[in-house]
């Protein structure tokens, strides 16, 4: 309830008051307190006025103009942590602001908190790729992208990734201090143990898959060879298959002479990808959701072959319609690298 309607409401009651109302019947008219109706008839007796006095309360900490300032110093913080915005507070301004207090400051400056993105870091090369790349592919169609054929490599932990998680916890078992089942995420000596696998997709769907151990040029080619070659028919449609292109990224792999030599006798064309930009190539999304679906509910893994069988059932799942939607984002795709000048965007 805002300020206006708050004294719009207690005109109403002052009015059914001054007309005879008891407290009880206005209690049960408008679900109030007996209590609070009384103080505000007592506070009308004495003033013959509903509005709050200027000056009554606690004095601000900011005016608003500090308030504004605390606005800008939070958004030029690397930090969104209320604890650290304090400290910073108490050491510069010598101002002392609960966390409470903040967070209400911050909101009421239209604020809020995210948890934060993991993206790569730009300089300013990276940044004009991306740039010249989305320039250079900003015209293409949904029907250009849909001869493209998207690959990657993605590791897989036995344990569950590497992002943060959350949990509920009552009350009680925070002040008995103890570590509940919910709490606990399972870690092996070395990290566990994971997985490393190159996958496809296009258009039509994903393609063929292949887990090793360490990716070098000699395994690439074999995988572009086998895997790859396959999976154009499978993911490209019919009528592109005769032009259709191979996107990777530059790691070292991919971009060694041996693979060159390869894809220029299998008259294989590439989309040439600017390092740093995962947000370009949609089988990232893929990945996110492949990974959320391995691990719900916590799940872990004893085994590789477990977690590998668990990976090629939930890949092979994956329906054609989801490949087609993110394919028709490249168009958007590149309009928001155009935007965004070159910068990181929001996929």
């Amino acid at each position: 309830m805002n300020v206006l309607e708050s004294y719009f409401l207690k005109g109403r009651v002052i009015g059914w008051m001054e007309n005879g109302a008891s407290c009880k019947e206005i209690e049960n008219l408008f679900g109030i307190p007996k209590s609070t109706v009384y103080d505000w008839w007592v506070k009308f007796e004495e003033t013959k006025c509903i509005i709050r006095k200027n000056g009554s309360g606690r004095p601000k900490k900011f005016s608003q103009r500090g308030e504004r300032h605390l606005k800008r110093l939070v958004k030029q913080s690397d930090s969104g942590c209320a604890t650290k915005i304090s400290k910073k507070l108490q050491a510069v301004q010598n101002i002392t602001v609960p966390k409470s207090t903040l967070y209400d400051i911050l909101h009421r400056q239209g604020l809020v908190t995210r948890r934060k993105i993991p993206k790569p870091n730009l300089n300013t090369i990276h940044i004009g790729n991306r740039l010249q790349y989305a320039r250079n592919h900003v015209l293409f169609t949904v029907n250009d992208w849909s001869r493209v054929l998207f690959t990657d490599e993605v590791k897989v932990n036995l344990h569950g990734s590497d992002g943060n998680y959350r949990y509920w916890i009552d009350k009680e078992e925070i002040k008995a201090n103890c570590v509940t089942k919910q709490a606990i995420i399972p870690k092996e000596k070395y990290g566990g143990g994971s997985i490393q696998i190159w996958a496809c997709f296009g258009f039509c769907g994903v393609g063929f898959f292949r887990k090793y151990d360490r990716m070098n040029s000699k395994l690439y080619v074999k995988v572009l060879a086998d895997e790859m070659m396959k999976s154009v028919n499978k993911c490209i449609p019919e009528k592109q298959r005769d032009n259709w292109l191979l996107l990777h990224d530059g790691a070292g792999p991919h971009t060694a002479n041996i693979v060159k030599d390869w894809l220029t006798k299998n008259k294989v064309n590439t989309v040439s990808h600017p390092s740093k930009s995962p947000d370009l190539n949609p089988i990232e999304n893929l990945w996110a959701i492949c990974k959320r679906k391995l691990y719900e509910e916590k799940r872990c893994y004893n085994t590789k072959k477990d977690l590998f069988l668990a990976f090629s059932k939930i890949f092979n799942a994956i329906k054609p319609e989801l490949c087609q939607s993110l394919v028709a984002s490249m168009p958007n795709r590149m309009k928001k690298v155009i935007s965004a000048k070159g910068k990181n965007i929001q996929y």
